[in-house]
């Protein structure tokens, strides 16, 4: 579970810091770079979830 808590402190870093670097130079490639992660981070927590849930299914 540490490991999940670190995944996703750096996820809402990377998000954070582009979103910040947006605000200031107002370049719009940090934009789509904080889409993409928050993409990639919302694909991972749903596989993650699933892979718990199938675990909890064979388990039983």
């Amino acid at each position: 579970m540490i490991l999940v808590r670190l995944l996703i402190f750096v996820v809402l870093a990377g998000i954070g810091g582009s979103l910040l670097a947006w605000l200031i130079t107002g370049k719009r490639h940090y934009l789509r770079y904080a889409q993409q992660t928050l993409r990639f981070a919302i694909i991972l927590a749903a596989l993650f979830v699933a892979f718990f849930v199938l675990e909890r299914v064979v388990l039983r």
